[in-house]
């Protein structure tokens, strides 16, 4: 089962919808609060979860700098009303299943795309 952490500024919505969902994910407000971007990839690494978050800042930090993480995932997904935004990020990680893992997910209104983290 995939586990996740979502940084301060995710959705508490799609965080709560995801949990009725049965989705593993914990909050940063709740465990690391007041975090810097670095500190709480580097928390989501050792703690083995992957990343939720609306910030593709994290993209610099995973793909360029390659700092250690299990997967991001950045859910685009403020044009769509509250309800719609969560059954889009609970459907696509759904269908992505294990996919997540090792990739950097940007989850779009109408599409979703995946990139594979290198590591050397």
């Amino acid at each position: 089962m995939v586990r996740y952490l979502s940084d301060e500024c995710f959705s508490g919505a799609i965080v709560i919808a995801l949990k009725a969902a049965g989705v593993d994910v914990v909050r940063a407000v709740d465990i690391c609060p007041a975090s810097t971007d670095e500190m709480l990839l580097a928390r989501a690494f050792e703690d083995g979860r992957l990343l939720l978050t609306e910030d593709h800042g994290f993209g610099e930090l995973c793909v360029r700098l390659q700092l250690p993480a299990h997967g991001v995932v950045v859910a685009s997904v403020k044009a769509l009303t509250s309800e719609k935004q969560a059954a889009r990020v609970i459907e696509a990680l759904a269908k992505l299943g294990d996919r997540v893992r090792g990739s950097f997910v940007t989850i779009e209104p109408t599409r979703t795309r995946i990139r594979a983290l290198n590591r050397s």
